[in-house]
């Protein structure tokens, strides 16, 4: 039997032309693209970065970067998807915001107390409980940290 599942991603808020003013808060933070947290250079592609969080979130009915703060975001994405590359990390201006220079995320600098984040190591085929190689490879593309890297259709031509 086929049921029909529709969603429809509606809040555009924060929406903007890429020749505007680029704002460093927009997303939703469970939804925001890396680049937009260390404050780097975006565009479209930070969408991209959401539509994967949000199909994640539809497939489990967990959000996949679970946190209460942007500092306990960057650890679950570094516990999913990997340690971010020293170079990706140098080009965001709020890099030493959130991590040392031995790229280990920062909690808080408040009264001189730091207190640092050891991600648990995970996967997203352990995040996401599933073995399907088609959708893992789709997320996979989808949630590229670096955005350079991230999904970008190929047309295919038919031999």
């Amino acid at each position: 039997m086929y049921y029909r599942c529709e969603v429809k991603v509606i809040d555009f808020g924060s929406s903007c032309f890429l020749t505007d003013h680029l704002s460093t808060y927009v997303q939703s933070r469970s939804y925001r693209a890396p680049e937009v947290i260390l404050g780097m250079p975006y565009d479209q592609r930070i969408d991209l970065w959401s539509l994967g969080c949000i199909l994640a979130e539809l497939y489990t009915g967990k959000v996949l970067f679970q946190n209460d703060s942007v500092q306990t975001l960057l650890a679950r994405l570094v516990g999913i998807m990997g340690q971010l590359e020293r170079k990706y990390l140098k080009r965001g201006k709020y890099s030493t915001k959130y991590f040392t220079k031995n790229y280990t995320v920062l909690y808080d600098k408040r009264n001189g107390v730091v207190e640092y984040l050891y991600p648990k190591k995970s996967s997203l085929r352990r995040r996401l409980k599933t073995d399907d190689a088609l959708f893992l490879d789709f997320m996979t593309r989808l949630l590229k940290v670096n955005a350079k890297e991230r999904y970008v259709h190929r047309k295919h031509e038919d031999k």
